[in-house]
C-alpha cells in the first residue's frame, strides 16, 4: 500500500491544544498516512478505519491502541485494546449495561 509520510508528533504540545488542524492536514495526504515521529500508520477516513477494525485478523488491539508504548501498555486488556476471543467475552459484559444507558 503506498502512503504519504506526516512528519508532525500527535503528542506535541501544539497538537494536543488544537488537534483539528493537523487531522484535516493528514486526512488531506490520504486515507493512510506514515506517522514518522511515532513510527506507525495512521487510519485518517472513516471508511478505512471502519474497514480495519472490523477485520481484527490483520490489525490487531490486544497488544494496544495507543499512539505510544506507555499508552498501549496502560490501555492492554480493555474492550477496545483487546482481540476475540476477550473483546467478545468484555463486550457482552457491558453492553446490556450499555443498552440501558441508549
Amino acid at each position: 500500500m503506498n502512503c504519504t509520510t506526516d512528519a508532525s508528533n500527535l503528542y506535541d504540545d501544539e497538537v494536543l491544544r488544537d488537534p483539528w488542524p493537523h487531522y484535516t492536514r493528514s486526512r488531506e495526504k490520504g486515507p493512510v498516512v506514515w506517522m514518522e515521529a511515532l513510527g506507525n500508520y495512521a487510519f485518517t477516513q472513516y471508511d478505512v478505519v471502519r474497514n480495519g477494525l472490523r477485520d481484527h485478523e490483520t490489525f490487531i488491539s490486544g497488544l494496544g491502541t495507543a499512539a505510544d508504548d506507555f499508552g498501549c501498555q496502560h490501555q492492554r486488556g480493555n474492550t477496545g485494546a483487546s482481540d476475540p476471543t476477550r473483546h467478545t467475552v468484555l463486550r457482552h459484559a457491558v453492553l446490556p449495561l450499555l443498552n440501558l444507558i441508549i
